[in-house]
Parts: C-alpha cells; structure tokens; sequence
C-alpha cells in the first residue's frame, strides 16, 4: 500500500493521506462548499461571542453603589438599620444588570458570583454533552435542537425577578451556548482539508473575539441586561436556515454504516464544488491484514 495513489479529476489522494481526507478530497477539500461552511461558522461563532459578552456584563461582582438613604453608606440606612434601596453609579454602561435589578450587594453579593459560576458550570456539562449527542445523533440535529433550547432559556431571563431562577436558566444557557461555538470548529476540521485547515479555524476563532469586541459598542441599544441576553440568545436562529442546507460529514455516515447516504452527501457536496464524481464510486468498509515478521 506504500506511495499508492488515487486518481479523479483534478484530485489526487495519496495512501498517506489521512483516513478523514479520502472523502472529503474526492469531492474537494477547498471549494465553494467549504467556503460556505467556513461563513456559516464565522457568523456561528461571532453569535457566540454576542452570547459571553452579555452574559459576563449580566451581573458585575463589584459594582459604584451607596444606600440610598444612607447619607453616603453602602450597606446601612441612617439610622443603622440595615439598607434595602440603593443607588447604583455606572459609567461603562446604560445597562441596568442583574446586580441593579435584584439588589445583589452587601450581604447578598453571594448570588452574583453564583450566578457566573452556574454560567462556567453550564459550560462544562455542555461541553461533555454537545459531543456525546453530536456522536450519537450527528452535528446538525444537535446544533440545530441545541440553538433552539438556547434560544428558549434567553427568552425567559426577560421575566425573572428571583435569583434563584435566574440562575437555573443561566445554567442552561451556558450548556446549550457551548454548541453555538464549539460544533462550527469541529466541522470546521472536518469539511475543510488539511492544507488550509489552520487558516480556516483562526478565521472563524477570530470572530468570537469580535463579538465579545463590538458588544460593548451595541449593548445600550437595549437597554436592559434581560433585553440584552434575549436579544443576543435570538440572534443565533438565523443561521438555522443555513444549517438545514448543510450535509452532514461523509466520515460521520461512513462510521454509522449509511453507506448509500455518505454517497448520496458525497455527490451533493463535489456537485455544488463544480466537481461531480463518477456515480460508480462507493463507500465501503475496508479490512486489512497486518502481517509482522519477526526473525529469530
């Protein structure tokens, strides 16, 4: 099997080359389809960004504030009872945050930092679960059931006025967050061929890095945090479209055993490439026989 080649058209794949690359190569490893998917998750991911630069700005941990009838206090009234009513000094944003809203200061500071930990705690179990669901029912349900449930969990933080609530949804909003960001890198790796792999993955990377930027310059647009978190949670539906034209990888049906559809996928993808492949080709398992020899 050492230096054999395969030949199509304008592609050539070697024996050396990776296994993952034997389909992709066949219908182009960089084309229009790559390109397309390479957009969809630079806007994905730029959403995402939206997403984290929201929620970190959700509940400041040390915000400018004194008592309302304090007489310059933070904590205790006038006549040293304890304070319930505050003035909050802001000069980085309009936004009135969840620690505004629900009073987190003095003695209920605790609710802030569990707030962001749910956040970081929701991150962790989605990460485990996006890639375990992504396995077993493919990255285009998952990312599209996924967007949808973070989408919902947004939604309701408008109406919240308990802590205790609010972070039960912030906890879910972190798990199905992770999908937003990490499925578009994975496919990603998986669509786009080796020679311009990198490039592709510090591209979409970038954008991330962009929404968590040019957040700060829109989020008086909405002028409440729970407005914000709403807003940016919505956002990702619109790349629910594009996602109902992707095809799912040609590797992962290969390793679930659909044979007829990894042909069908690969067709469709080496067509909208301008690169049609012969009907004739055929997605079958291989096995091969290692054979050592060992002298004496």
């Amino acid at each position: 099997m050492s230096g054999m080649k395969f030949y199509r058209p304008g592609v050539e794949v070697s024996s050396t080359s990776p296994p993952e690359e034997l389909l992709t190569s066949l219908a182009g490893s960089c084309g229009r389809w790559q390109i397309a998917v390479v957009v969809f998750c630079m806007v994905s991911n730029f959403l995402n960004g939206l997403d984290i630069a929201a929620v970190s700005g959700a509940v400041p941990l040390h915000p400018h504030f004194i008592c309302a009838d304090g007489n310059g206090s933070q904590c205790v009234n006038a006549n040293g009872t304890t304070c319930k009513n505050f003035t909050f000094f802001n000069e980085d944003t309009n936004l009135i945050t969840f620690t505004e809203k629900l009073s987190l200061v003095c003695d209920r500071w605790v609710y802030a930092t569990w707030i962001k930990n749910c956040y970081r705690l929701g991150l962790v179990i989605g990460s485990l679960l996006t890639g375990s669901c992504a396995d077993r029912f493919g990255m285009k349900v998952t990312l599209g059931v996924f967007m949808s449930l973070h989408c919902f969990t947004g939604l309701l933080v408008i109406s919240i006025t308990n802590q205790e609530i609010l972070m039960f949804f912030i906890f879910f909003n972190g798990v199905f967050s992770v999908t937003i960001f990490s499925l578009p890198l994975i496919i990603v790796c998986d669509t786009v061929g080796n020679k311009w792999r990198t490039l592709a993955l510090g591209t979409v990377f970038l954008h991330r890095s962009m929404g968590i930027i040019i957040f700060q310059f829109i989020q008086n647009v909405f002028g409440s945090v729970e407005g914000a978190l709403a807003g940016v949670s919505v956002l990702p539906l619109i790349v629910l479209i594009p996602l109902l034209y992707y095809k799912e990888s040609p590797n992962y049906m290969a390793i679930k055993a659909e044979y007829s559809k990894g042909e069908k996928t690969l067709g469709e993808i080496a067509h909208f490439n301008r690169n049609p492949i012969s009907a004739s080709i055929k997605v079958r398992p291989v096995r091969t026989l290692i054979i050592y020899f060992i002298s004496e």
